[in-house]
């Protein structure tokens, strides 16, 4: 498969900064006025470029075989340097309906100070917690015939399988209609996945070494709770709250995704070196594995 190009967005418009993130994220407005939000790699002194780009462009073709809504993502180019560019999930409901987005964060407020420091507020923020605020949250228009919860339970599992660590009270969040009533937004911001920090070289070594399955075990909800909870334990706990529809639904359509399916999305996606391709490959296939063996 051909890999898909990286979008140069040199020329677009600047329409601000984001506060939360890292800083010089920025948001975009193209030539259809859309609005993106353009993050920037991280690059360390010794000259080793993190794939965060690749890893959210890559998580974004992975939750649409999942069925799991998600902000579209791409691999960019600005001003020579390269980053993920997200569109951004409310800007035609912004401007045709005044639709806003509230952060997780916002909705668990009577639970988790907004003022305390990000360890504080990642303890409060448990699965039961966040389960018992979107009791009253409808699910995405994606997806019907199911509750907030049962959506969420998804997004967990969507993090499970790319080995995502880093599902906060701010990356997930919920759309407000202007009559007031809530809605649970697509997932987003998924960059801190599949190893995208690793170098090349260490790629190689686990692959070579101690095994992908060795890696993946150790992935952990470490921002949810106590930090210590694997991921794989969080989807079991999440889909049993939520029940056996819920369950069915999710580990069904995992079960509908083949090797090969997951195989073209790796290959599909731009700017991966070929370590990096192979060790998503196995991570993806890895956790699939082990999903499916803990839920069948």
């Amino acid at each position: 498969m051909a890999h898909a190009s990286v979008r140069d967005v040199s020329a677009w418009e600047v329409a601000g900064f984001e506060a939360m993130g890292s800083s010089g994220n920025t948001w975009l407005r193209d030539a259809a006025d859309e609005r993106w939000l353009f993050k920037p790699n991280r690059v360390h002194e010794n000259g080793h470029e993190e794939g965060e780009d690749w890893a959210e462009a890559l998580a974004c073709s992975v939750a649409r075989l999942l069925g799991v809504p998600a902000a579209h993502a791409e691999v960019a180019s600005r001003d020579g340097r390269r980053g993920a560019v997200s569109r951004d999930i409310v800007t035609a409901m912004r401007r045709r309906e005044g639709w806003e987005l509230h952060a997780g964060l916002v909705l668990l407020g009577g639970s988790v100070d907004r003022e305390a420091p990000k360890e504080v507020r990642h303890a409060a923020h448990t699965l039961d917690a966040v389960l018992a605020v979107l009791h009253d949250v409808a699910p995405p228009d994606e997806v019907s015939g199911t509750s907030a919860g049962d959506v969420f339970a998804g997004y967990l599992l969507l993090d499970a399988l790319i080995s995502n660590q880093d599902r906060h009270e701010e990356n997930w969040a919920v759309l407000a209609r202007p009559s007031g009533e809530l809605v649970l937004a697509p997932t987003y911001d998924h960059g801190a996945s599949m190893g995208f920090q690793l170098t090349d070289g260490k790629r190689l070594e686990i692959l070579t070494g101690r095994g992908v399955e060795s890696y993946v075990r150790r992935a952990r909800a470490s921002k949810m709770g106590d930090g210590k909870a694997r991921l794989l334990d969080v989807v079991r706990q999440a889909l049993e709250r939520c029940g056996a529809a819920a369950s069915e639904q999710w580990v069904g359509r995992l079960g509908d995704i083949s090797e090969d399916d997951l195989a073209a999305a790796v290959d599909g996606t731009p700017a991966m070196s070929d370590p990096a391709r192979t060790f998503s490959h196995a991570l993806l296939t890895a956790n699939r594995r082990r999903l499916l063996d803990a839920h069948g």
